[in-house]
């Protein structure tokens, strides 16, 4: 099982890594069980509940200013990086936009243009699906307050 790798390969963590998560997630657990307040109407009476504060994105930028100030001046305490685990990552081009000229060279060594089609249906169904779970997402905010 998955759970028994874990704690089979328990000696190759390293606390730094566990203990910046557990203090986030127990600040993140802890902020979320704040109630939000209600609104006041003009006739002094209770109104809707107030929105939640988005702690999850301010724990979020708490943890990268956390990880850049530990990675650049108190490195003894810095969290395993994705370039520590993988070092062939920064090597790697990324960059590398060569596909836009349109040509690639296929299994027989012939240069072959690539079509625009495939691209822009691929974009159209990627920007499809974004829309959509923003849509969704915005109904149940909506509701969830109502």
């Amino acid at each position: 099982m998955n759970v028994n790798e874990t704690f089979a390969n328990i000696e190759y963590s390293q606390s730094n890594d566990y203990l910046a998560f557990l203090v986030f997630f127990i600040a993140l657990f802890s902020l979320n069980l704040i109630t939000p307040g209600r609104t006041i109407n003009q006739d002094g009476s209770e109104g809707p509940l107030k929105a939640k504060m988005p702690w999850l994105v301010i724990i979020a930028l708490v943890g990268i200013i956390y990880g850049v100030v530990t990675f650049t001046y108190w490195p003894s305490i810095k969290p395993r990086l994705l370039s520590d685990s993988f070092p062939s990552m920064t090597e790697d081009k990324i960059y590398n936009f060569g596909y836009l000229d349109r040509t690639y060279t296929n299994v027989e060594g012939q240069i072959d243009i690539i079509p625009w089609s495939p691209i822009i249906l691929g974009s159209l169904k990627v920007a499809l699906v974004a829309i959509v779970e923003t849509l969704i997402s915005a109904l149940i905010a909506q509701k969830k307050y109502i």
